[in-house]
C-alpha cells in the first residue's frame, strides 16, 4: 500500500508499529496488530520511504503454498 502524502519521518516509522501509537485519529492499534499477526506467520511488516514521496507499507509473508 502507498500514500501520497508527506510521508512519515525515518526516525518515526518503527513507533508507528507500537500500540497506541497513532499519525492521526484513532486508537493506534492497527499496525502493531499487523506487525503481530506477519510475526505469528514468519512474516514482517515495515514501512518505507517511497522514492516519489510518501509511505510505502509493506507486508511479507511466507509462500506457504504446498
Amino acid at each position: 500500500m502507498k500514500d501520497h502524502g508527506p510521508g512519515i519521518r525515518e526516525a518515526d516509522r518503527e513507533r508507528m508499529f507500537e500500540r497506541s501509537m497513532t499519525g492521526g485519529e484513532g486508537a493506534g492499534t492497527g499496525l502493531a496488530i499487523v506487525r503481530w499477526v506477519a510475526g505469528l506467520h514468519g512474516g514482517s511488516a515495515r514501512l518505507l520511504e517511497d522514492e516519489d514521496g510518501g509511505t510505502v507499507a509493506e507486508l511479507v509473508l511466507p509462500n506457504i503454498a504446498g
